[in-house]
């Protein structure tokens, strides 16, 4: 079976010592903010209604502890990260986060918290209004691995698909939604002997499109979900099957950026205006690497992305940002 593997604002203040014998000082002294640390497994959205993109969790370090999984959520403004809460989902790694424009809020589902072998697979959602989390849903979608997540503007729903099932050691092709209020199974799943490797919504024709490795062939197939039945689609597959997990980013309605790669010394990063061929981009580009998070910036453009860990070894984890404009990569 063929395997894709795989990502308060903290500024504080301390008094100062008082000493009698010299009389002593009660200022206080600044303590430089929090800084995001390397990572992988962590989450990220785009957050349209407080013009932000917002990153959770992750497996890697903060304020000095060691590596371990996460519970912070950071927000990047382009220039630079700050912490805005230490507070709301349980800490966790490989979590699927989107954001729902229709009621602006960030919706996170699932993720893993601990290490193999003893790591507990996570079933809750959570929704982040800009100021906290809270806790929308404690069932849905089974407990699964590599779940992939987008978010339907035209029917104001989050659409998750497929995944790993770790206790039956199987592939998942299901279709979820999140509605806001409840998950509901759609009655039809993705292509029989597949794997499922990215969701990504296309917004000019109002479809989500589902992207499988077909076993059979190594390719890529993309499949048009609108809601009630899936139709395979003339987008053509990339050039080749990455041995990391794909990520799939939608820059508007220019078209969807795949970012991923094809060999342990190759990286291969492609945009494609859908319906069009895929493009091999060149020049500057982030270093090989898989457990990163991508999300689109739609005020400024600009794809962002953060850490991993590098590749093929996983070591070690990174805590690079990068941006990217439709044109080229540029490490912030």
């Amino acid at each position: 079976m063929r395997r894709l593997t795989r990502p308060g604002i903290g500024a504080l203040l301390a008094l100062g010592g008082f000493s009698a014998a010299c009389g002593g000082s009660t200022e206080p002294k600044s303590v430089p903010a929090p800084t995001l640390e390397a990572r992988r497994g962590h989450s990220m959205a785009y957050d349209e209604a407080r013009h932000a993109t917002i990153l959770f969790g992750g497996w890697g370090t903060e304020d000095g502890a060691a590596a371990s999984d996460r519970a912070s959520t950071w927000s990047w403004n382009g220039t630079s990260w700050s912490r805005l809460a230490t507070s709301g989902p349980s800490a966790r790694h490989d979590a699927s986060m989107v954001y729902d424009a229709s009621r602006q809020r960030v919706v996170l589902y699932g993720g893993r918290s601990g290490s193999f072998p003893n790591e507990v697979l996570l079933t809750d959602t959570w929704e982040w209004n800009g100021a906290s989390w809270s806790k929308a849903a404690d069932s849905g979608p089974s407990s699964r691995v590599h779940q992939h997540m987008a978010y339907d503007r035209a029917r104001s729903r989050t659409v998750l698909y497929g995944g790993f099932d770790v206790a039956a050691q199987a592939e998942l092709r299901d279709i979820w939604e999140w509605n806001g209020a409840t998950w509901s199974k759609a009655n039809v799943s993705g292509p029989a002997n597949s794997v499922a490797a990215g969701v990504a919504y296309e917004e000019g024709a109002s479809l989500s499109l589902l992207f499988s490795l077909d076993n059979a062939s190594n390719r890529i197939v993309v499949d048009a979900w609108n809601g009630s039945a899936l139709a395979r689609t003339t987008v053509p597959s990339p050039s080749c099957a990455p041995i990391a997990d794909p990520t799939l980013s939608l820059g508007g309605i220019r078209g969807i950026l795949w970012f991923g790669y094809c060999a342990a010394s190759t990286a291969e990063i492609h945009l494609s205006l859908v319906g069009s061929s895929w493009t091999t981009l060149s020049g500057a580009l982030p270093s090989i690497r898989g457990s990163t998070a991508l999300a689109y910036d739609r005020d400024r453009q600009r794809v962002v992305l953060f850490g991993g860990e590098a590749l093929p070894t996983g070591t070690p984890l990174l805590g690079d940002t990068w941006e990217f404009d439709g044109t080229a990569w540029s490490r912030k």
